[in-house]
């Protein structure tokens, strides 16, 4: 126990202060449940998932997709009117603007 002690010491000592508000970041028993788990999972999967019939996601995955279409659309629409489409800005030659 005493070792442990001191681990998680040496680990407090030198994380960084700017992540020292973070509440995932500043517990290492976190990171070490979620390295747990995923380590569970990747070992056992198999052997849970063997007699199972396998997830029908295709219509998940179709409306994800469509989801997906629209949300970039978005994004690039606002992106392009608050840069080029927004005013001000030519595709062709332009002068020097000073501050």
């Amino acid at each position: 126990m005493e070792t442990v002690r001191l681990v998680v010491e040496n680990l407090v000592a030198r994380q960084d202060p700017r992540t020292k508000d973070l509440p995932i970041v500043t517990n290492p028993f976190f990171v070490l449940g979620s390295l747990a788990g995923y380590l569970y999972v990747v070992r056992n999967g198999e052997r849970w998932m063997k007699n199972r019939e396998p997830f029908d996601l295709k219509q998940t995955i179709r409306a994800y997709n469509i989801f997906m279409v629209i949300a970039n659309a978005v994004f690039l629409f606002i992106g392009l009117s608050n840069t080029y489409f927004g005013g001000g800005y030519s595709f062709f030659c332009e002068g020097i603007h000073g501050r």
